[in-house]
């Protein structure tokens, strides 16, 4: 009956609602608790990773609640006890770019040890100006890039100014890679890395450096940060979707994690361009053993579910829902059927607008960034 449920738009829109309704709730507080950034830094923080927490779950539930996704994570023995031990440290997570989805896998892996209220990240500059979700984003310092090195370098080190100074723990994640992988986007930079004698990879988009150095050197020079984490994905069967998520089409994501101490890595500029070109020989050859078994090298590693995520949606689902039943009664009550009409009629109508919004976000129709490109 759950199964049959979820083929219909109505009930994918119906979760967006609910996530939507999260959203402003939490951004209205984040909105009250503003001041406090300036009187109690560290409290607003604090308070910050909580509201964020309570409607960041929700992704991690309908990945693998609703649409029944499995993670299976890979790597050496103990790696995601550290990962849950350094929860007081500041972390950089980069990860490999191959889906729409890849981010919604990352938060649930990041829920699992109870850090996704605090989790930052580089996202699209338009994306600061919609509404309440942006506004969100911008509260918890997140970093909106325009995707131009000359634009984007400088903001990226003014946001480590800030985090050089953060009096709570942060997660940062990271495409380096800069945008999904398609073969378009890969023929590009197979050419690119050709005419500039740089190495050329199967299954990845040649990185881009001088972001992810900015923010290694921030993380470097900070008492506070400890550890760098490699993850890699990679899907079985078709790529996953955000509408396919929301569908509850099961399928499933087998995730490598690696731990590489901040030391190891190389502080001057060039070093460090050739040491991220092996990290990426190194992953290329992860997802070429994945082809060929069907599974990554290592263990398998376990990690609960966070204790929170289905109690929360069950918090939000009720909480979202009284407003329309309470507004349904009282238009029912006083006979008010045009406007139930009316507001029946714009549910086929905000279906439609809702898969236009999704189809947008399929992978073939992702950013033209990385293509035609003169700088990395």
């Amino acid at each position: 009956m759950l199964h049959f449920l979820k083929q219909f738009k109505i009930v994918q829109l119906y979760l967006t609602y609910i996530l939507v309704f999260a959203c402003i709730s939490c951004t209205i507080g984040q909105i009250i608790a503003f001041p406090l950034k300036y009187i109690s830094p560290r409290l607003f923080y604090v308070l910050n990773d909580k509201l964020c927490y309570c409607y960041f779950c929700l992704i991690p539930y309908a990945v693998e609640n609703w649409g029944g996704y499995t993670i299976r994570v890979y790597g050496k023995d103990g790696i995601y006890q550290t990962f849950e031990k350094s929860r007081n440290k500041n972390m950089l997570v980069v990860m490999n770019h191959t889906g729409e989805v890849d981010w919604m896998i990352g938060w649930s892996l990041i829920e699992r040890v109870g850090l996704l209220g605090v989790v930052k990240t580089m996202i699209k500059d338009s994306v600061k100006y919609v509404p309440v979700f942006g506004w969100s984003f911008y509260f918890s310092d997140y970093i909106f890039v325009k995707r131009s090195a000359q634009t984007d370098l400088p903001l990226i080190k003014k946001a480590c100014d800030v985090y050089k100074k953060y009096p709570y723990n942060f997660l940062m994640t990271i495409f380096p890679e800069g945008t999904r992988f398609t073969r378009e986007k890969h023929s590009e930079s197979l050419a690119f890395a050709c005419k500039r004698d740089l190495p050329q990879y199967k299954h990845h988009l040649l990185p881009r450096a001088k972001g992810l150095y900015t923010l290694v050197c921030m993380m470097k020079n900070n008492d506070n940060s400890e550890f760098f984490y490699d993850v890699e994905f990679a899907y079985r069967g078709k790529e996953a979707t955000t509408l396919g998520i929301l569908s509850g089409d099961a399928g499933m994501c087998d995730v490598n994690m690696r731990l590489i101490p901040l030391r190891d890595i190389p502080l001057e500029e060039k070093a460090f361009s050739e040491w991220l070109y092996q990290l990426f020989r190194e992953k290329d050859e992860l997802m070429e053993y994945h082809l060929k078994h069907g599974c990554f090298p290592g263990m398998h590693l376990q990690a609960d579910q966070g204790y929170w995520r289905s109690k929360l949606a069950l918090f939000w689902s009720l909480v979202s829902t009284l407003p329309i039943l309470s507004l349904l009664y009282c238009l029912i009550s006083s006979e008010q059927w045009i406007i139930v009409a009316f507001l029946i009629g714009l549910v086929p109508i905000a279906s439609w607008m809702f898969k236009q919004l999704i189809h947008l976000t399929e992978s073939k129709h992702g950013s033209s960034y990385g293509l035609n490109n003169k700088k990395v």
